[in-house]
């Protein structure tokens, strides 16, 4: 994404990635995730996208609307469209927009027939992801963990553990492994 970012700021050669663009299907992932910074550089390349005729694809589970919108006028004003559309995204679902004409389309949601049940616990816990592999203290994050995945492990099913970096990632990894070596094959 910084590369293809890269071809609206001024520096030299912009205009080449941006015409190796051109007739290219450009697909961003995770569009709700930029800063202010990268979004305001993102709203600058769909519009040239929109002037160049490039189909784009954004990708996002949590777009808010007023983002979406956003986005989506900038890559309308693109293609020559200067009065405002509604965008409003659904979840799951999707949304289209005309290059030729400008419409944007309904949102369509996407169904499921498959069932789904989810279960939150929110448990306090102390910290202690920086503390070496061993026996975890009572109350403490790797005790948790142990405790809410061992019946998983015992009867199957599947488990989210959220980790946000990835040295905190490598060393819950470490310690699920100790616990679970069953798992690590």
């Amino acid at each position: 994404m910084d590369q293809v970012l890269t071809g609206v700021l001024p520096v030299r050669f912009n205009v080449l990635r941006l015409l190796g663009l051109a007739n290219k299907v450009l697909v961003v992932d995770e569009a709700h995730a930029y800063g202010p910074w990268m979004h305001t550089l993102l709203v600058r390349l769909l519009e040239w996208l929109g002037a160049l005729g490039a189909p784009v694809v954004l990708l996002s589970a949590t777009l808010s609307g007023r983002v979406a919108s956003s986005l989506v006028e900038a890559y309308r004003r693109g293609c020559g469209f200067r009065e405002p559309a509604v965008v409003e995204p659904c979840y799951p679902g999707w949304l289209f927009v005309d290059a030729a004409s400008g419409e944007v389309s309904r949102p369509r949601a996407v169904g499921s027939d498959r069932p789904r049940t989810l279960r939150v616990v929110v448990e306090p816990v102390a910290w202690d992801v920086r503390e070496p592999t061993g026996v975890p203290a009572a109350g403490s994050r790797r005790a948790a963990l142990a405790e809410y995945l061992t019946p998983v492990v015992e009867q199957g099913g599947c488990v989210l553990v959220c980790c946000t970096t990835v040295d905190e990632a490598q060393r819950t990894f470490r310690f699920l492994r100790s616990v679970f070596p069953e798992l690590a094959g």
